[in-house]
């Protein structure tokens, strides 16, 4: 009698926490939830069989990454590189990435801020003269991955003696 007694208070305690929750947990909207699965796609890390969505071969290789501190998109893009030949290029991008905990402005010098009072207004067209051309030199067309490295790859010819092969290649 205790026990069945027992048995009633503890489902009765999970239905209260399960409608208790269920107040507060909301599903996702299905157009996210949509919008996911389509990037996914895109990207070739799911794929649809019939009304079954599977976890491609690609899919498992991005999985492995998934230790390392890279998002979906930038484990893709370390893999796929290699059919492009342009593995040591991407990882630099994705690294400058991490290092700057994905954000790009991160890695930039603040745009600097016009000053409160007009005693510095000329020091402040001098500096946002300077901010605003360094920005032209490095930005490119193509957009901030490339721009990314577009800097890493000055910095480096600036920095270091590279020792290069007969193709041009870093050693």
């Amino acid at each position: 009698m205790k026990e069945d007694k027992k048995n009633n208070n503890v489902k009765e305690n999970k239905e209260s926490l399960n409608s208790f929750m269920f107040k507060f947990i909301e599903p996702p909207p299905i157009d996210n939830v949509k919008s996911g699965i389509l990037k996914l796609m895109n990207i070739n890390i799911i794929e649809k069989k019939g009304n079954k969505g599977y976890i491609t071969e690609f899919g498992r290789a991005v999985q492995m990454l998934s230790g390392l501190d890279v998002n979906i998109n930038q484990a893709a893009a370390i893999l796929e590189s290699y059919n492009y030949n342009c593995s040591k290029e991407v990882i630099a991008i994705v690294s400058l990435l991490a290092v700057a905990d994905n954000d790009i402005s991160n890695i930039f010098e603040k745009k600097p801020r016009p000053p409160r009072n007009n005693r510095n207004i000329q020091e402040y067209k001098e500096k946002l003269k300077k901010y605003n051309n360094a920005m032209k030199k490095l930005a490119h067309s193509s957009g901030e991955y490339i721009t990314l490295y577009y800097i890493l790859k000055n910095y480096k010819e600036k920095q270091f003696d590279i020792i290069r092969d007969e193709r041009g290649r870093e050693k």
